[in-house]
């Protein structure tokens, strides 16, 4: 909720009742909060190939491996989505 508000705070995104359950409600991307979406997905694009070209020929090998360990994760979590809980 605090990210909620504090990008309704920038600006970036606002809140939309749903126009069909009177107890809901949406975020929605303002044309200020698309912009620096646009903006942070160029900046992270610039970091990720100045990170490839740093690490030579073991950089497209690393992001390779990273992503395949991403997708694993991503499907374990999917399949057993009590290990993501915190532990009480």
């Amino acid at each position: 909720m605090r990210l909620t508000d504090w990008l309704t705070a920038q600006g970036w995104a606002e809140r939309r009742d749903d126009s069909v359950d009177a107890r809901a409600w949406g975020q929605h991307l303002t044309a200020a909060g698309r912009h620096n979406l646009t903006q942070l997905d160029l900046a992270l694009g610039a970091l990720d190939q100045a990170l490839l070209l740093a690490l030579a020929e073991h950089g497209t090998a690393l992001k390779a491996d990273l992503m395949c360990l991403a997708g694993a994760a991503t499907r374990v979590a999917q399949v057993h989505p009590k290990t993501n809980r915190k532990q009480r």
